[in-house]
């Protein structure tokens, strides 16, 4: 409702909200599966460490 009423818009805000949750849900499973153990690959640890801490590759 917030994009049809504020941005005059169909789905802006309902996508980037939804990319948002998939997102922290991702970097979570990603978290307890190296805890576990399975191999995650180097570049991809690098992603989530600059997602985490808000920095640049």
């Amino acid at each position: 409702m917030l994009d049809v009423h504020l941005l005059k818009s169909g789905t802006k805000i309902r996508n980037y909200t939804i990319i948002f949750y998939i997102s922290k849900e991702l970097i979570t499973l990603l978290k307890i599966i190296s805890k576990i153990g399975v191999p995650i690959p180097e570049i991809l640890k690098k992603v989530i460490k600059c997602l985490i801490n808000n920095t640049k590759l």
